[in-house]
């Protein structure tokens, strides 16, 4: 079985796609006859760079701000017409994407060069989409996005449930907390808030974010760690600086980085409504983080009793919160990684990936 893992923006930016088909990649390598077909980066026999019309690069010289969704179809075009010949010349029993343009132009490349090669997508945007038409299988990532597929009218054979994994080696922080405080230059006493995120408004809410964080009073910092690559909003960064000052801070730092601030942290927020599954919330909860999330039923599988909810869609509800948090300086949860590993940990994940391949080429 040669399995091809399709993600154009690795290599360009790391956000949660990309560190999901990454560590997917990474986890499979040994086991499987894989191969990366990604947009930048260094280039292997087992990782292929494909040239492609990048939506931060001329494209975004040529079309500017105002055609975002311009540049963006361009991109997926590209590197679907350019990715194809390898495709086919590959020997390729399954192509696994995740990105939803790139659905409808395999299609029909498939049907127009007659390759029998299976095409598998994984649900993992913010919405939830029918991806029916031109996947024959769709990847879910949750109960609830499996059972919103059974009501669209997919048949169950075509669909399967496998979500996102966590690697604890990677979630270890490298050294005690009052030594990451010291390293990072927060006091010992501050309240930390920790949410790394896209810094975008209409998925992440980030505004929302700021603004109930900026209600608040007390010795607190919030800690914003995203990327504002590709379509992210910098007037957001603009302000959080604006509204809290110096207890706000904006990074985007490294993936092996990142879990330092997951040891310094006091709780993780997300302010998203809607999520396929949540990565950053699964990894702080690996850290051993408490985290703070919408009140879902996606949400409540998510975390179970690693967490506290909130109405993010109320106005104070989630300031209201932390402010208790920060007065009693505690709170009302404590997280078990060992139970989210259970649950999420490479490579076990990893292995149900494998087996859904072999059922999807196989026709089982």
């Amino acid at each position: 079985m040669r399995v091809a893992l399709v993600c154009p923006t690795i290599g360009q930016t790391r956000r949660g796609y990309e560190r999901y088909f990454w560590d997917l990649f990474r986890f499979s390598r040994d086991e499987l006859d894989i191969v990366l077909f990604k947009g930048g980066g260094a280039g292997s026999p087992r990782e292929r760079v494909v040239p492609h019309l990048r939506r931060t690069g001329v494209l975004a010289q040529l079309f500017g701000e105002s055609f975002r969704h311009t540049r963006r179809r361009i991109e997926f075009a590209s590197f679907a017409a350019a990715a194809w010949p390898y495709l086919m010349a590959g020997g390729y029993h399954l192509a696994h994407f995740i990105d939803p343009p790139l659905g409808p132009h395999f299609h029909r490349l498939r049907s127009l060069t007659r390759l029998k090669m299976k095409l598998l997508f994984s649900n993992a945007g913010p919405m939830s989409i029918d991806a029916s038409r031109w996947a024959d299988h769709i990847h879910c990532l949750s109960p609830i996005a499996l059972a919103e597929g059974r009501e669209r009218g997919i048949p169950a054979n075509r669909m399967s449930m496998i979500p996102m994994g966590v690697d604890l080696c990677e979630l270890t922080p490298t050294a005690s907390r009052g030594e990451l405080r010291k390293r990072l230059g927060i006091d010992s006493q501050c309240f930390v808030i920790l949410a790394i995120a896209s810094v975008n408004r209409y998925h992440k809410r980030i505004d929302h974010l700021i603004r109930e964080v900026a209600d608040l009073s007390g010795n607190f910092m919030l800690w914003l760690d995203g990327s504002l690559h590709p379509d992210g909003d910098p007037t957001l960064i603009e302000m959080g600086r604006e509204l809290l000052g110096n207890r706000f801070r904006h990074t985007h730092l490294e993936s092996n980085e990142i879990v330092d601030l997951y040891g310094a942290a006091d709780v993780f927020v997300s302010t998203a409504i809607h999520e396929s599954f949540g990565m950053a919330i699964s990894e702080a909860m690996t850290a051993g983080l408490p985290v703070v999330v919408h009140d879902s039923a996606h949400f409540r599988w998510l975390v179970g009793e690693n967490g506290v909810f909130a109405d993010m869609t109320r106005d104070t509800a989630l300031s209201g919160l932390l402010a208790r948090f920060i007065k009693d300086a505690t709170i009302p949860c404590s997280t078990n990684p060992e139970t989210v590993i259970a649950r999420f940990g490479w490579p076990q994940v990893a292995r149900l990936h494998h087996e859904m391949y072999r059922q999807i080429v196989e026709g089982t």
